[in-house]
C-alpha cells in the first residue's frame, strides 16, 4: 500500500528568508522551478546562501519552508543523517548558512505522478490544471521521497510511504516513519491519497 502526504510546514518554529534575494536570484536562476539546475548553476556553490531568521523567539526546526517550493534542512547530532541525506537528494541542494550554522536549502524536483483523468481537478479556459480537489496518483511514478507536482509546483510538496521500511528504524529513509523515529521538527503530514 502506498500513501501520499502533503507536507505542511509548521509556523510554530522560526521562519527563514533570504538575506539578499537579488544576489540569490542572480546566482541561482530559476532556483525553485523543480527541474535539475546544477549544470546551469556551475560553480555557484562556492559560497553558502545567507539566510535570515524572521522570528528568533521561536525555536529552530529541522525542516523549514523556504520561498514557494523549497525547504531548509538543519542537521543535528541526534541521528537521522541517512534520512536527511535521502530527503536532500530529492532536489537541488544549495549550501546555506544561518549565522554560523551550516545547513542545506533544497529546491525540490517535480515528479509527474498525478493521474489527471482520475483526479478531481479544476481547469482554466485553456485546459490547464489550476487546482486539485481530489488526488489520484500513479504509484510507479513515485520515485522521489519528497516531490512536487507540475500542476501545483509553487504551492505544495508531497512525500509518500510504502509501509515496507525496515524494522531497524535507524535505516529508515522514508520521511514519515523516519521523521517520527528521529523526533524531527517543523512538519506535519496531511494524507491526500492511498492506493488501498
Amino acid at each position: 500500500m502506498v500513501t501520499v502526504y502533503r507536507l505542511i510546514f509548521s509556523t510554530d518554529f522560526q521562519q527563514l528568508s533570504l538575506k539578499d534575494p537579488a544576489k540569490f536570484h542572480a546566482t541561482y536562476p530559476q532556483p525553485f522551478c523543480g527541474l535539475p539546475m546544477q549544470a546551469e548553476w556551475g560553480d555557484s556553490f562556492a559560497d553558502p546562501v545567507e539566510l535570515a531568521v524572521d522570528d528568533r523567539i521561536k525555536p529552530a526546526a529541522d525542516f523549514t519552508r523556504l520561498m514557494d517550493a523549497g525547504f531548509v534542512v538543519r542537521f543535528r547530532p541526534t541521528g537521522g543523517d541517512d534520512l536527511l541525506n535521502e530527503v536532500i537528494s530529492c532536489g537541488e541542494p544549495i549550501g546555506a548558512r544561518i549565522d554560523d550554522e551550516q545547513c542545506v536549502a533544497v529546491s525540490v524536483h517535480v515528479t509527474n505522478a498525478l493521474d489527471p483523468e482520475r483526479s478531481e481537478v479544476v481547469r482554466n479556459a485553456a485546459g490547464e490544471i489550476i487546482s486539485i480537489r481530489r488526488y489520484e496518483f500513479i504509484p510507479r511514478r513515485l520515485d522521489q521521497n519528497v516531490f512536487k507536482l507540475p500542476e501545483t509546483a509553487g504551492l505544495e510538496m508531497f512525500t509518500y510511504t510504502t509501509g515496507r521500511y525496515t524494522e531497524a528504524m535507524e535505516q529508515a529513509v522514508e520521511l514519515v516513519p523516519g521523521y517520527v523515529h528521529y523526533e524531527l521538527t517543523g512538519l506535519r503530514f496531511e494524507p491526500v491519497w492511498s492506493s488501498e
